[in-house]
């Protein structure tokens, strides 16, 4: 099963070229309004709350807390912000178009809820070079008659596609089809290959639901997000170590796609967050292990 590492191209006002999800959620910024307190207005994709009366000339983006509160992204550009359980929502369908600038062959997205996704690529030379429409239906609940006739129909909540025809100057249009169409993340990027992964793969959870306990012991839960983890050994070639070393070491702090092949597809486990740790095992025979733990964006 082979391991890639694919780092996140940022998503700027030039690359995204346009989008079908409107930027209305509020007003935007104008130094000349004045604003109530707890009116909310849009300055550099993200929703900011004014926390005083009067707010008249205060840049949302310079103030230092006096007069505003910073918020979430507008729901246009939840989808670049880097937090999962931010969803961009909308009716129907909802459709980016974006220009990276720069090669990529790999598009992650993460924390979904929709029938079907669109991946067009187009080039300026070439013309259309892919387009490709992929059913989101999870049929990993089916194992038996029972459950093909009776378990509800779900969606893939999590989807990769790491075989994209890398081209510098190509135009990507991805477009979610569905009854509510629901996206946490889109990031893309150029794959790295790591090497194999081995056998089995333990994968889990780190919740962040509180629970609280009363004197009687009676226990309500605070339920929060949640980050998906998982710890791959990697069998990587020996020549590579200290490459491997170099790239992986330069992701820490900067949410990464980890994405690895399964007998169920190709990058069918994705994550989109960070490595905690990595260590390698260096050998003289040909290959060399690489133990990684992934932690999840939230």
């Amino acid at each position: 099963m082979t391991a890639k590492m694919t780092p996140v191209i940022d998503v700027t006002d030039a690359i995204l070229v346009s989008s079908t999800v409107p930027e209305t959620d509020h007003p935007v910024w104008a130094v000349g309004t004045t604003y109530a307190l707890a009116a909310n207005v849009i300055k550099g994709h993200k929703i900011w709350e004014s926390v005083q009366a009067g707010n008249l000339g205060n840049d949302p983006e310079t103030d230092d807390g006096t007069w505003w509160t910073e918020g979430l992204a507008t729901n246009r550009w939840k989808v670049f912000d880097g937090y999962l359980q931010d969803q961009t929502s909308q009716a129907t369908s909802a459709e980016w178009v974006l220009t990276p600038g720069q090669y990529f062959d790999t598009v992650a997205f993460l924390n979904i809820n929709a029938a079907a996704v669109q991946i067009v690529i187009d080039d300026p030379a070439e013309g259309e070079v892919y387009n490709e429409t992929y059913d989101l239906v999870d049929n990993s609940a089916v194992f038996d008659g029972w459950s093909y006739f009776f378990a509800p129909i779900i969606q893939r909540s999590n989807f990769c596609v790491s075989d994209l025809p890398p081209y510098q100057s190509a135009t990507m249009t991805i477009t979610f089809t569905g009854t509510t169409v629901f996206v946490g993340q889109i990031a893309m990027g150029l794959a790295e290959v790591l090497g194999f992964t081995s056998n089995q793969m333990p994968i889990g959870i780190e919740d962040y639901t509180r629970l609280n306990e009363d004197t009687f012991g009676r226990t309500s839960p605070v339920v929060r997000g949640y980050a998906r983890t998982a710890t791959p050994m990697v069998v990587v070639d020996r020549a590579r170590v200290r490459y491997l070393e170099r790239v992986v070491a330069d992701q820490r702090g900067i949410p990464t796609i980890w994405s690895f092949d399964t007998p169920d597809g190709a990058s069918d486990l994705v994550y989109l967050g960070f490595f905690r740790r990595f260590s390698m095992v260096y050998q003289y025979a040909n290959k060399a292990t690489f133990d990684l733990e992934i932690r999840s964006l939230v």
